[in-house]
């Protein structure tokens, strides 16, 4: 018998059903149904359960300044590569000063010209020092010589601390402009799009929405009784518009909502064809091992959440 469907978050557009438990005992022993005699670690039970299927990653690119929409390369149900462009506001100051930084970080004239002035001095001070054996120059010829390499060797060092100074400031306007860009973060699919080229945007306003999926994910509302039966890593089969695919439970709730009486298992389902699309319903098969941590006596790995009067 289906369990009645409960309601989950309301942007998602359908509800999970409770689904329901296939008697399927005795499996390691031959397919003979258990009659409690035997030892419960030998007790096998097939959980048949439906689901929702859901974006594995979603989220929505906004700008953390205003400015005015001037690109949006993308449409609904196009898929984009990680790091593409998908919207942009007006960044032509920008872009001017980025490529201005960029001539000065990466213009070597100064540092070559302090380097090869230092050289001079260092070759004059050599040739004094050589001279002022056979006193051919003076003490006083030779300090300044000396003086004059001390100098160099100081613009020199201002320079490339010049130099530096310029290489920041390059990488502030490139993140100046990267405000004003929106790429994106991972590779899928957009999902929604709320403004057009040549609207005004505000700051943290979204503009499209992404999702990803693959993998895709397929949520399903678990009986309580079935607490401690389902282990994250476990293997688990899909069902979903007409295709059977092997999958994973990615995740188990460690908390009983106390108004249903369920918790909620996340499986992964590999996508890699992107044939399974998001929001359809899915019967998820999962294989409980043993019996409930009510019925053995053991202690649940799990916390349940009082009701709201408090009494337990």
């Amino acid at each position: 018998m289906m369990c009645a469907a409960l309601p989950i978050d309301s942007w998602r557009r359908a509800a999970l059903g409770l689904g329901i438990l296939c008697a399927a005992t005795g499996l390691a022993s031959g397919g003979e149904p258990a009659n409690g005699n035997g030892p419960q670690s030998a007790k096998l039970s097939i959980l048949v359960i439906d689901g929702l299927t859901l974006p594995s990653r979603q989220v929505e690119r906004s700008f953390s300044v205003p400015g005015i929409l001037t690109s949006r390369p993308v449409e609904v149900g196009q898929f984009v590569a990680e790091g593409q462009l998908i919207a942009e506001l007006d960044t032509e100051l920008e872009k001017v000063s980025v490529r201005t930084s960029r001539l000065r970080a990466e213009s070597p004239h100064e540092i070559r010209a302090a380097e090869v002035d230092e050289m001079l001095k260092n070759e004059d001070l050599e040739r004094k020092r050589e001279l002022s054996l056979r006193d051919s120059v003076s003490n006083w010829e030779l300090r300044q010589a000396e003086l004059a390499l001390e100098l160099a060797r100081a613009r020199h060092g201002v320079v490339r601390s010049q130099q530096r100074i310029f290489e920041e400031e390059l990488a502030r306007d490139e993140a100046l402009l990267t405000q004003r860009q929106a790429k994106a973060p991972f590779a899928g699919w957009i999902w929604r799009t709320y403004r057009e080229e040549g609207e005004a945007v505000d700051a943290r306003q979204p503009v499209v929405m992404l999702v990803a999926l693959d993998p895709l994910w397929v949520e399903v509302n678990v009986p309580a009784e079935h607490a401690g039966g389902i282990r994250p890593g476990q293997e688990a089969g899909v069902t979903v518009l007409g295709q059977v695919r092997s999958a994973v439970v990615g995740s188990v709730e460690p908390v009983v909502d106390a108004g249903s009486a369920t918790f909620r298992v996340r499986i992964v389902v590999p996508n890699q064809d992107h044939a399974i699309v998001a929001g359809v319903s899915a019967t998820a098969t999962i294989a409980l091992t043993g019996v409930s941590p009510a019925a053995s006596g053991t202690q649940a790995k799990l916390m349940y959440s009082a009701p709201a009067d408090g009494k337990p």
